[in-house]
């Protein structure tokens, strides 16, 4: 009797431990479910067919070999351009990991720069986030992680999906920067990037240029972002501006200029250049968007 007293109390004490356990992982299943951890965010766009329909047109830019970084467009009507670009690079790089520097467009979340402990859900399967350096970014306190600022961030969902089609082994790191990001804080992380980088890291500036702007008047400041870009000239980045008459983020563009000298990928190599008036084929539109399409090796 007394023995069966005792296994029953081991077996309730067992069904208690079991209880606990099963209600640490239910909390920590809601915390991350609040937090946004674990999710997939969807590339954008988000239909299938239209991905499909993507890939399936025709060009391929010539992109010079030892790329170590790169500017491209992450605007919807440069898809035909977009996919040239990549086409082209894949026959440059062989990238394990790729640092993808955006605007914060929304400028969400704390901090003014930003990563996701998150992955990315594509057409072609999930590109995998390079937990390692999202850790350390953090933990180094160049970067939050802050997984929602990364839904329906176009500067990164659009690269996503080309990026997993062209480079399905490689891993990411999605950096966004807002407006306003302070001088040292860029310093610290292009040092970041510098000790992390080898050949087999690739960094790309999601960036589109001059906006709201006439095509004439474009011209004239793509003009001297151009002369900008081709010396390093840093110290004449225009400043931050909400309605990005020159680009759409200033601190992205200036991280990359300053690894891509500091990495000694001085070769400029200026693959493309329109905008949306040429795209639409309406020059007189009031409102453009502009493009580069940069390497840098």
């Amino acid at each position: 009797m007394n023995g069966e007293v005792g296994f029953i109390a081991k077996l309730d004490k067992s069904k208690n431990n079991q209880w606990l356990v099963l209600t640490i992982l239910g909390l920590a299943i809601v915390l991350m479910v609040i937090g946004g951890v674990g999710k997939l965010v969807p590339s954008y766009p988000y239909i299938a067919a239209t991905w499909n329909w993507i890939f399936g047109q025709e060009g391929e830019y010539t992109i010079s070999n030892n790329t170590r970084a790169v500017i491209v467009s992450h605007d919807y009507l440069s898809y035909k351009e977009i996919n040239s670009f990549y086409r082209g690079l894949v026959k440059s790089v062989d990238p394990k990991t790729i640092i993808v520097l955006s605007p914060n467009h929304y400028e969400r979340g704390e901090g003014n720069i930003q990563t996701t402990g998150n992955s990315f859900a594509t057409i072609d399967g999930e590109l995998l986030i390079n937990r390692y350096l999202v850790r350390q970014l953090n933990q180094q306190r160049l970067a939050t992680i802050n997984n929602t600022s990364f839904i329906n961030e176009h500067g990164i969902t659009l690269q996503a999906g080309f990026i997993k089609h062209f480079f399905p082994s490689a891993n990411i790191v999605p950096i966004i920067l807002k407006q306003n990001v302070v001088s040292q804080d860029i310093t610290n992380l292009v040092e970041w990037l510098h000790a992390i980088s080898g050949e087999d890291v690739l960094i790309i500036a999601s960036l589109d240029f001059s906006h709201y702007l006439s095509k004439t008047q474009a011209d004239i400041n793509d003009s001297k972002m151009l002369a900008i870009i081709q010396a390093f000239d840093i110290e004449n980045l225009p400043g931050p501006d909400p309605f990005c008459p020159f680009v759409d983020s200033v601190s992205a563009l200036n991280v990359l200029l300053q690894y891509a000298e500091g990495m000694g990928a001085t070769d400029i190599q200026v693959i493309h250049h329109d905008n949306t008036a040429d795209i639409l084929n309406k020059p007189n539109l009031d409102s453009t968007t502009s493009h580069f399409y940069i390497a840098f090796s």
